[in-house]
């Protein structure tokens, strides 16, 4: 991660005053402190009684609104990871165009980690669009 701020500061991606590289640093230590124990517990919710029954392509028809709303939030998150990519793609760009050749890794495991991620919020909302015909399927059973 710091790589990554090294390599940006010296292609010149922050304005030159004050610590305008300090702020994303911060940010990424917030999100290191806060965001991941957060993260985890989301984790495991979504993942929590899904085994065998896990569709990728789940859709609550009996639940069209909530199933959008569900489809729709995870969607923004992969868009937002896709638009990290491009992001990445374009460091890494300037990187091979630039005299710190030597350090486009940084920006090549970032591209890595952004697919990454848009894989993950799609898995996710399997998850929870699974989680939610297995609550129904309970419900329904015991009426």
């Amino acid at each position: 991660m710091m790589k990554y701020f090294v390599v940006t500061q010296r292609l010149r991606w922050y304005p030159t005053q004050a610590d305008s590289i300090g702020i994303p640093i911060i940010g990424g230590f917030f999100l290191a402190i806060v965001g991941y124990p957060l993260f985890f517990i989301f984790c495991r919710k979504a993942t929590r009684n899904i085994a065998e029954s896990y569709s990728f392509f789940s859709w609550d028809v009996d639940r069209p609104i909530r199933s959008l709303m569900i489809s729709l939030i995870f969607i923004a998150l992969a868009g937002l990871s896709v638009q990290s990519v491009f992001h990445s793609y374009r460091l890494l760009d300037e990187i091979r165009n630039s005299d710190f050749f030597a350090m486009q890794d940084a920006a090549i495991y970032r591209v890595a980690f952004s697919f990454g991620w848009v894989v993950f919020w799609l898995v996710m909302r399997g998850c929870f669009m699974t989680q939610n015909q297995k609550a129904e399927q309970a419900t329904s059973s015991n009426h």
